[in-house]
């Protein structure tokens, strides 16, 4: 038998379902999507176009708690502007290091040229928290 507690009332309210959490407290919260961050952001900062073909474009970091998910989009750095080449979103779970790799085909046939990553850490794919970036270098 499982037993629920109710309280209503006050400025206070909350409903208590006996999950055990209190709203706000599992890093889903607005508020806290400001300190999500991704801490030792790591990346080849010259790849070559085999290594591409070969093995993707791997990107490392660790996650700080509360984030779910994490935007990776891959941009191509021009004397115009940057043109966004590819996007994905990775499940996280914990704060342990973590190594994805890129596989897409845009990303297996990138073009010798400067780019840029962004990781944006998140709580879901619409809550994401500001992105960290890094450029690196495709030669052939």
């Amino acid at each position: 038998m499982t037993s629920r507690r109710i309280r209503v009332g006050g400025a206070g309210s909350m409903v208590d379902d006996g999950a055990g959490e209190r709203p706000g407290t599992d890093g889903t919260d607005t508020r806290s999507l400001a300190t999500l961050r991704l801490a030792r952001v790591s990346l080849r900062v010259r790849v070559t176009r085999a290594q591409l073909a070969r093995d993707g474009l791997r990107v490392g970091f660790t996650p700080k708690a509360g984030t779910r998910i994490v935007r990776v989009r891959v941009y191509r750095l021009t004397v115009g502007g940057a043109r966004r080449v590819a996007e994905a979103f990775v499940s996280v779970r914990g704060t342990a290091r973590r190594k994805v790799a890129l596989r897409q085909r845009p990303i297996r046939r990138l073009a010798p040229g400067r780019y840029r990553v962004e990781l944006a850490p998140g709580a879901g794919r619409t809550r994401l928290a500001p992105a960290t970036s890094r450029t690196f270098r495709v030669v052939a």
